[in-house]
């Protein structure tokens, strides 16, 4: 047989592309590699799937500044030119469609039940009842091809025809939820370039050996990532010190810069700013202040006051203060000392915690072959490409799974033709 469209990859693009091209009478074969489509949708928004984000309203996305912020790309034009083409409000008129309406916690955009499973549910049997869309799970692509203008997709023992070809297998972020890479390999099959893809939004490894001493904290505060004295990206928020470096969202952000900084041999570093509000010297005299007022109290008494108890211990003793003697007896010297290390905590970073435990991947096709209106490849007509497999990623929010909604309808629509 010879389908309509054939979509690799049963994730949030490809469920989303293979339900439009349905819904427009396409013959639809959808391949997932693992036993159940949406593996990784209920992994989202800690379980509560994170939808969207309402900076990806209209008006917002016309705001260019408001695309450099929140998504990275080769070519951040090319981001721009998809999202107004189905932005967020398209998205929970699709949601609604299929049984999910949605509310708003601040920017970010949750299904009402808050569950992430209900989406993967909504998705799954609006396929299900529409019998010209076949889904067959089990199958791992390896190879993809053309002869003629039909496309061939096989799995090593069978092989798959179809007119036109949509590719949405994922990135290789979280691999035990079906997302091994692949999809780049079949992009390469088909003459398309593939910008190395490295994880994003992951921790970061650090190289110092006090983190086993402090992990489990929590504390607000900004991160600076640098290579040498270049700064290549700073967030701020909770941060979370683990016993392999740091984590958190605001480190989430910054890692994809860790996992692919520039290439001269600089040194990578992180400076934790801890109480970002307050310069140094407005630290030292708070410092000073409750040295003198509580003078009966110990020096990590009186860090006690301002971090949590392990940070403020590590900072003691990385000033040569023992912990346990009298805060009275910390000299100018140390105070000024003190509030450095607490404005500037600087760390080494080694690497990042891996595609093993990054939420998405930065890098994958070249989004210079893609044209933003169908996400069709220009040099191979029926051929798209969507979702994690383009080089497109967003932060923290729900602009990456709005990245999925809009690319897998964009694609879905434009390969059976139809038109909005």
């Amino acid at each position: 047989m010879v389908y309509d469209i054939c979509v690799v990859g049963g994730g949030a693009s490809g469920m989303t592309a293979a339900l439009t091209a349905g819904r427009r009478g396409a013959r639809v074969l959808l391949l997932e590699r693992m036993d159940r489509c949406g593996k990784k949708i209920p992994a989202t928004g800690n379980g509560r799937c994170n939808l969207s984000n309402t900076h990806l309203r209209m008006n917002e996305i016309n705001n260019r500044q408001s695309i450099r912020e929140n998504y990275h790309c080769g070519r951040p034009g090319f981001v721009q030119e998809v999202l107004p083409l189905f932005d967020m409000k398209d998205t929970l008129d699709f949601f609604r469609s299929i049984g999910i309406y949605t509310s708003c916690e601040g920017e970010y955009v949750y299904p009402l039940s808050r569950q992430a499973a209900a989406v993967r549910r909504a998705l799954e049997e609006a396929l299900a009842a529409l019998p010209n869309v076949e889904i067959r799970t089990g199958i791992k692509v390896s190879s993809a091809g053309q002869k003629g203008h039909i496309f061939q997709v096989t799995d090593g023992a069978q092989t798959f025809r179809a007119k036109r070809l949509i590719l949405s297998a994922g990135g290789c972020a979280q691999p035990a939820l079906g997302s091994d890479g692949s999809g780049y390999q079949l992009c390469r099959d088909l003459g398309l370039r593939v910008i190395a893809p490295v994880p994003a939004l992951c921790g970061l490894t650090c190289r110092e050996k006090f983190f086993k001493d402090i992990a489990g904290v929590r504390v607000q505060g900004r991160v600076d990532l640098y290579a040498g004295s270049k700064a290549l990206a700073s967030d701020q928020g909770e941060l979370m010190l683990t016993k392999y470096g740091i984590s958190g969202i605001p480190v989430f952000q910054v890692s994809r810069f860790a996992a692919a900084p520039p290439k001269n041999g600089r040194p990578l570093t992180a400076t934790l700013r801890f109480l970002p509000q307050y310069t140094p010297r407005e630290i030292a005299a708070m410092l000073r202040s409750m040295a003198e007022n509580c003078s009966w109290t110990s020096a990590a008494g009186l860090l006690g006051g301002l971090l949590p108890e392990k940070l403020g211990i590590c900072i003691l003793r990385g000033c040569g203060i023992d912990p346990a003697s009298s805060a009275s007896r910390i000299r100018e010297s140390g105070f000024e000392k003190l509030s450095r290390k607490i404005s500037a905590f600087i760390v080494t970073v080694d690497g990042t915690t891996g595609f093993e435990h990054a939420q998405v991947t930065a890098g994958g096709a070249d989004t210079a072959q893609i044209d933003p209106r169908t996400l069709e490849a220009v040099s191979v007509p029926g051929l798209y490409i969507t979702g994690e497999l383009l080089d497109v990623d967003g932060i923290c929010g729900g602009y990456n799974l709005q990245w999925a909604w809009s690319t897998g309808y964009l694609a879905g629509r434009a390969a059976c033709g139809g038109n909005r």
